[in-house]
């Protein structure tokens, strides 16, 4: 069945991240803040000279093509503070350094990329990242980061929203779990303040999850906005701070689509269970601690041409394209022999081992057993310095986002010994259990993956690519209850043969603007869910090919894709189900015998 999402516009690989919610209104380029001189005459009407304790400079750039109708800009704030403010907090002067170096890297790498790879049904894109202070005094200093990004001009933009709080004398970084000493009240005041000050979506947020989800075993019957708040607040994502009218937070409301809320608690009904320390907002007018100032645009210089990718101007498919790295559809191709004479071969034991063997040009042996990577594959907050010492391990987006494989090119990583006898495992529900960033000519071999964890709590995929190309996946079981068996972000050239891919709660296959799938003599079993689940999910534009692949028991929908998605079927064996779902919908497919 083909429909159309809004998800679809959201994956196109600009960031690796995925939270959508409607951001704050932040003052930025042209907003009501006051500019870097008029701050100069504003301090208390007492010194003219005063300088602010913080300027937010925006920065701008544009990326385009002679002969070609792509426009690309974007634009992020800098984070400047004041010479005193550097001499006094020199830690957190460090932090905000790096915060700022990853903003500019990021941001200039977002307008280039989508000028080099810009896809033909999209001639424009427009990214803003916008900085908002909310508290800066003797003990935190708090800012929002809001990312809104556009295409062709649309009113519709995609924010991505995130609060930030740092010590500042130590520089660290502050979250939830810094300001309270009680998650359950605070989720339930939360929870309480959210529908008295939107007493419209108390019949929403109110449901109970039995009455959205439909769980395996006993169901959950906090209220679905509850059940959220208490989740993120036990893995210290709650987007919040303190400020002087209380502790704030953002809702996230994900289940019906609403957006984002904002939240206060006020220190009467909280304070018994706030952190002393923080509750004490001493800034005093913003207007006094921030100013704003807009740096001339700059044009980037591009070179090379752009990676129309598969499609010419009318959406046809060019079945000869085969990506950026020239690799062969063949899984023994002269392409892989090639690379693979230049590796160098490493045995392991041990996940630490493992782990600091992934470089380029590696063949990495694994000795059977289960590896259990999570200490290797946490989660990274923005601004942190808790980074692996392995330079290919890192991640992707200058947001929250998870440690994996990055920037590597030709690895193989093959288990030893007999089918089953090598296991790689993560046993935290919300990671991927082993992700890959910008990497090529990628070999995974004779292994086994999945969450060691409960079934039905994953929120995490079991392999997650982005903007990937040139992998080989052979005789791999992937199994779940992670949300989906691969999970690919801008990727092309991916060849899988004799692998299970099982039991994952949302689908087998969630891919995003990818080219050149091809799965051969693979299993798609017991995977979806009968209420949510969809099989094979794939988004603007993708295109697969599964030859001589069997798909049987998997739940809910088989397939979903677009107007520019193929799939193609040849010799495939399907289950009832399945065989019953591709006859409603054959004119959406090729099916071969």
């Amino acid at each position: 069945m083909k429909r159309n999402k809004m998800l679809t516009m959201l994956m196109l690989g600009m960031t690796a991240s995925a939270l959508l919610f409607t951001g704050c209104e932040m003052p930025g380029a042209g907003g009501e803040g006051k500019t870097a001189e008029e701050g100069k005459d504003s301090k208390d009407g007492k010194d003219g000279d005063a300088e602010a304790m913080v300027t937010i400079v925006t920065h701008q750039y544009t990326a385009t093509f002679d002969g070609y109708d792509i426009t690309s800009e974007g634009s992020y704030q800098e984070i400047v503070l004041s010479g005193e403010a550097e001499e006094k907090y020199p830690e957190l002067a460090k932090e905000i350094e790096k915060v700022n170096q990853d903003l500019e890297e990021t941001e200039i790498n977002e307008v280039k990329n989508f000028a080099y790879n810009s896809p033909e049904n999209f001639s424009s894109y427009k990214d803003e990242r916008t900085v908002e202070v909310v508290r800066f005094d003797d003990k935190l200093f708090s800012f929002i980061i809001t990312d809104n990004y556009s295409f062709d001009g649309s009113e519709d933009n995609y924010p991505f929203v995130q609060c930030f709080n740092y010590d500042v004398k130590s520089g660290d970084s502050r979250g939830f779990t810094n300001f309270v000493d009680d998650n359950e009240k605070m989720a339930d005041l939360i929870y309480e303040a959210l529908i008295d000050t939107y007493p419209d979506r108390k019949d929403d947020f109110s449901k109970p999850e039995s009455e959205i989800y439909d769980y395996e075993g006993e169901p959950d019957e906090d209220p679905v906005a509850l059940s959220s708040i208490k989740m993120d607040a036990d893995a210290n994502t709650l987007p919040c701070y303190v400020d002087k009218d209380g502790f704030k937070m953002k809702y996230l409301d994900y289940t019906f689509g609403y957006g984002a809320f904002d939240v206060t608690v006020s220190f009467d009904d909280c304070k018994d269970i706030l952190n002393e320390k923080y509750i004490e907002d001493k800034t005093g007018s913003l207007d006094d601690v921030v100013v704003y100032q807009d740096e001339p645009a700059e044009v980037l210089e591009l070179e090379g041409e752009i990676q129309e990718g598969a499609f010419y101007g009318d959406g046809e498919y060019d079945e000869s394209y085969h990506g950026n790295w020239g690799y062969e559809n063949d899984i023994n191709g002269s392409w892989w022999s090639d690379i693979e004479a230049k590796q160098n071969t490493v045995t392991v034991s041990t996940a630490e081992e493992f782990m600091n063997a992934v470089k380029p040009d590696t063949c990495i042996i694994l000795k059977p057993g289960k590896y259990d990577i999570t200490d290797y594959v946490y989660f990274v907050e923005y601004g942190q310095d808790n980074y692996p010492d392995n330079e290919y391990l890192g991640v992707a987006s200058y947001d929250m986002d998870q440690i994996g494989i990055l920037n590597v090119d030709n690895l193989t990583i093959k288990g030893e010994g007999k089918p089953g006898d090598t296991e790689i495992v993560v046993d935290d529900p919300m990671m991927d259990v082993l992700p890959f960033y910008g990497c090529s000519g990628i070999t995974i071999e004779n292994i086994t993956f999945g969450h060691d964890v409960e079934p039905g709590s994953c929120t995490g995929e079991v392999l997650a690519f982005e903007q990937t190309g040139g992998v080989r996946l052979k005789n791999l079981d992937l199994y779940g209850c992670g949300t989906y068996a691969i999970n690919a972000l801008g990727c092309y050239g991916f060849i899988t043969d004799n692998c299970l891919l099982r039991d994952c709660e949302y689908g087998a296959l969630l891919l995003s603007w990818c080219e050149g799938f091809d799965f051969t003599n693979s299993q798609f079993v017991r995977n979806g869910h009968p209420d949510y689940g969809v099989a094979i999910e794939i988004y603007e534009p993708s295109h697969m090919t599964f030859t001589s692949c069997t798909f049987e028991d998997n739940e809910g929908e088989f397939f979903t894709l677009d107007d520019l998605s193929t799939i193609t079927f040849d010799k495939c064996k399907f289950g009832k189900a399945e065989q019953s779902y591709i006859d409603e919908n054959s004119s959406y497919i090729t099916v071969t015998e």
